[in-house]
């Protein structure tokens, strides 16, 4: 694709905003009753977090108001293994990090 004077692919785009969200992190792990989220070198874009069972099943969620030290109370989970899905809602650019619950 071309704009008026760069050339530029989109698809590069995306790939480089789920770089960018590999270097989230979640903290602590294993976690007692809050998780929280360092974005990384997401400047800011991160907007969502959800907590999933290992299958897949979405049990939380929050949308994000700070580009870091926020996170989600896990508090009422069952202690076990689950899925912390971080999404940068701007580009649909996401990861998934599992940790556990004491």
């Amino acid at each position: 694709m071309f704009d008026d004077l760069y050339p530029y692919n989109a698809t590069l785009l995306a790939i480089n905003a789920e770089l960018q969200l590999v270097a989230a992190l979640i903290f602590p792990n294993p976690v007692h009753d809050y998780l929280f989220i360092h974005p990384g070198i997401i400047n800011g874009q991160l907007r969502e977090i959800s907590v999933l069972d290992l299958a897949g099943k979405k049990l939380l969620g929050k949308e994000l108001m700070k580009s870091s030290g926020e996170g989600i109370d896990v508090s009422i989970l069952l202690p076990g293994e689950y899925l912390c899905k971080l999404v940068d809602t701007e580009t649909g650019a996401y990861c998934v990090r599992k940790f556990i619950k004491n």
